[in-house]
């Protein structure tokens, strides 16, 4: 989960304590930590920059969350391709015959791109739905 704080906004007229924090937010300098609060935010923020542990467990977390972004990108894209590949069978199909939705259902629900490649190749030569639905 990402969250975005605009630190530049001035609509609604925010308190000057807000004004500083997202100012320190934008830019984490000593020169901006002005409010005691801030100061000793700033130093328990600069004591963990330091700590190489504390560095390298923050990146391990990072790869690991980029690992997961990635696989669910990768994940999405064959679901994409896959959903496109079982269109592109209907398609064909519906120039042969009425599909059923009992075959249409089958045919949406495969995830295999493998499989759905060999239905494709086979719905292009097939003359009927019927032939088709026996080579599957």
């Amino acid at each position: 989960m990402s969250i975005f704080l605009y630190t530049r906004g001035i609509e609604g007229n925010p308190p000057q304590e807000l004004r500083v924090l997202l100012r320190y937010m934008e830019d984490s300098c000593e020169e901006n930590a002005t409010a005691s609060d801030l100061r000793e935010l700033h130093h328990m923020v600069t004591v963990v920059k330091r700590d190489r542990e504390v560095g390298l467990e923050y990146m391990k977390i990072f790869e690991q969350e980029q690992r997961i972004r990635d696989h669910a990108r990768a994940e999405g894209i064959a679901e994409g391709r896959a959903e496109g590949r079982a269109e592109d069978i209907l398609e064909i199909l519906s120039d042969k015959g009425e599909v059923s939705d009992d075959l249409r259902g089958r045919i949406m629900a495969e995830s295999n791109l493998e499989c759905l490649s060999k239905w494709l190749k086979a719905a292009v030569r097939c003359e009927t739905i019927e032939e088709f639905e026996g080579k599957m």
